[in-house]
């Protein structure tokens, strides 16, 4: 799946060296892919934090289905063991 969170940011589980059915945050100006621990700081000012708090923020600027809500969840929730 591949959703939009942002012009330039997108969550997906398609990327060919990810884990399956693990999604990550992707810059796609850069390529770069973050997991929901990874701290980083997706725009200039946003401060570094968490890819999980990022994606919420991010989720809340644009409308999404019941689906996309849904795997923007999983990604928020998971914790890598």
């Amino acid at each position: 799946m591949r959703v939009r969170l942002t012009p330039l940011w997108l969550l997906t589980d398609e990327l060919e060296d990810s884990l399956p059915g693990q999604a990550v945050l992707v810059n796609e100006g850069t390529g770069e892919a973050f997991g929901p621990d990874d701290i980083m700081e997706p725009y200039e000012y946003w401060d570094l934090l968490p890819a999980a708090i990022h994606a919420t923020i991010m989720a809340n600027m644009e409308e999404h289905t019941k689906e996309e809500k849904a795997f923007i969840r999983r990604f928020i929730l998971v914790r890598p063991g």
